[in-house]
């Protein structure tokens, strides 16, 4: 009985119990947030964990509930487990027969999110992740800068001027071209169409300014013969290289050609006239002013 108390004694009082480590149980939430990327099974889970796990370590960071160390580490962390997955997904997507400026925008927002992980000391966190992963994401960042361009192109086909048209038809030629964008059936089509409604809408420019010519009542004699020569500048340059620029000459510009020379001659007549009819408006308001005169 006397032992047994004196051992309990020095258990107790010359031995204390060993006080258990200060476990950190927010460092120990946000490392398993973390990790949980690594179980995710498809994109949108995965997109779903990886947001969960930027708001906990905003937030468990800017309350100090964990070190600076520690949220560093665990956003580096972040980038890694989720970019190669990303990044595999997003040029999948890209390679399929269809996708659109939607889809690039969702890309794009991701990669913003990504990149919009900063470290305490204000760096991205990519910058910090392996090189592999920084260029895995940079990839991703060329594929969708070349999709969405030539998604911008090939919604055009606009006619803006003969050296613009040439520029932007070779561009049209490169991307289709291109082996990232040719399984996407839709943008092929409207690349490989592009000429055609550049084309149509020169002649379009054409014939709206045979139009213009017709108003030239309402120009000056410098104004009408500047709209006459770009005219005849433009008409000239669908008459002699459509067939060869475009591929094709689908109008016949004669008859523009012979109406707007008639305008033309019709406007000469005009302004060779205007200073007379002037000349004889003026003569005739000094005539009824003089009448109104007498007449009082």
């Amino acid at each position: 009985m006397v032992a047994g108390s004196l051992l309990f004694f020095a258990k107790t009082r010359m031995e204390p119990p060993t006080p258990l480590e200060d476990e950190n149980l927010h460092e120990k939430k946000a490392r398993a947030c973390v990790e949980s990327m690594s179980e995710a099974n498809n994109m949108k889970t995965l997109n779903k964990r990886f947001y969960a796990a930027r708001q906990l370590l905003g937030f468990l960071g800017d309350n100090k509930l964990i070190s600076t160390e520690v949220a560093d580490q665990l956003m580096v962390e972040m980038v890694e487990k989720y970019v190669p997955a990303f990044a595999d997904h997003s040029l999948r997507r890209l390679g399929e027969t269809q996708w659109d400026d939607k889809d690039l925008k969702e890309i794009s927002s991701l990669m913003a999110a990504v990149k919009g992980l900063k470290t305490s000391d204000k760096k991205q966190a990519m910058e910090k992740a392996s090189r592999n992963t920084g260029e895995q994401l940079g990839n991703v960042e060329y594929v969708v800068g070349v999709c969405d361009s030539a998604l911008v192109l090939a919604k055009g086909g606009k006619y803006t001027g003969w050296q613009n048209a040439k520029k932007r038809m070779a561009r049209a030629d490169r991307f289709a071209r291109h082996p990232i964008l040719r399984n996407n059936h839709h943008l092929m089509e409207r690349l490989d169409s592009f000429k055609m409604r550049v084309e149509e809408s020169h002649y379009d420019s054409l014939v709206n300014a045979a139009r213009q010519l017709d108003n030239y009542a309402d120009y000056s004699k410098e104004r009408f013969d500047n709209i006459y020569n770009n005219f005849n500048q433009e008409l000239a340059h669908y008459a002699d290289s459509a067939a060869v620029v475009y591929g094709r000459k689908s109008h016949d510009v004669s008859t523009l050609k012979r109406n707007a020379m008639e305008t033309k001659i019709e406007a000469e007549g005009y302004f060779f006239y205007e200073p007379v009819r002037e000349g004889i408006e003026d003569i005739y308001n000094v005539g009824k002013q003089i009448y109104h005169e007498y007449i009082k």
